[in-house]
């Protein structure tokens, strides 16, 4: 099958996933269900997303110190894992903790890793719930994600991550990000539209609250963590990657 054919393939099942899935009741602008979204799209979502985000991967992985240890990394939405292919060209012995609420994505990653088992545990779960532990973690990663909680909810995240990391621990996110314009535009509509369905605050529905580089380093701050920086800012395709440190030293 030629490229052209395979993208075709993929768009007609993209669109195929928007006809079927799950969608919030009564809501006119027919919102969709995240959970049952990534269920029925983890077939295609390497196809999908893989190439489009390659960069965010690499300069993510950037931030993790190539080492032949066995260090601890938490994932959080890792969905099918495309972020991880970079981790492990930078920590080939890393052990891997992997949380995503769908469970057709974590079958993916599973069959992809299949090789790589012993390190890598997954867990089915909403990560505002799945406990993360204290001191757990040498670093604590994020793709593609935390963009479907609001302000108050990322920041627990944060916290959570936070506590989990070991005292000389990172968290490197690669997330869609936008002007402080846009998120104003963003939280608006969230408020006035998506905040009264069910368990919207923990990310049930298909939407995004995309915010800032400048905010989304804020609430790290706020979160605890003493060194935030820019990895990569928005250009050229509206994601940028975020590393925060535990401590300063």
């Amino acid at each position: 099958m030629s490229e052209e054919d395979q993208r075709r393939q993929v768009e007609a099942r993209w669109e195929q996933i928007g006809k079927e899935v799950s969608r919030a009741p009564g809501y006119t602008n027919e919102m969709e269900d995240l959970h049952d979204f990534f269920d029925m799209a983890a077939d295609i979502w390497d196809e999908k997303f893989g190439p489009g985000s390659a960069q965010v991967y690499v300069e993510m992985a950037g931030q993790i110190s190539p080492t032949e240890g066995q260090i601890r990394i938490l994932d959080l939405g890792c969905g099918t894992g495309l972020e991880l292919d970079q981790v492990f060209l930078r920590a080939p012995n890393a052990r891997i903790t992997a949380i995503d609420l769908a469970a057709a994505m974590l079958n993916r990653l599973r069959e992809k890793y299949r090789a790589r088992a012993d390190q890598i545990q997954l867990i089915e779960g909403n990560y505002l719930d799945v406990p993360f532990g204290i001191d757990e973690y040498d670093y604590a990663i994020s793709s593609l994600t935390t963009h479907h909680l609001p302000p108050e909810n990322k920041v627990i995240v944060y916290r959570k991550i936070f506590k989990a990391l070991k005292p000389r621990g990172s968290y490197i996110e690669g997330d869609q990000t936008t002007s402080q314009e846009g998120e104003q535009d963003g939280l608006d509509r969230f408020r006035r539209e998506v905040a009264r369905l069910p368990e919207a605050d923990r990310a049930r529905w298909n939407y995004d609250i995309t915010l800032s580089p400048d905010t989304n380093m804020g609430l790290l701050r706020e979160a605890g963590f003493k060194v935030v920086n820019l990895i990569r800012d928005n250009e050229p395709d509206k994601c940028a990657v975020i590393a925060a440190r535990k401590t300063a030293d």
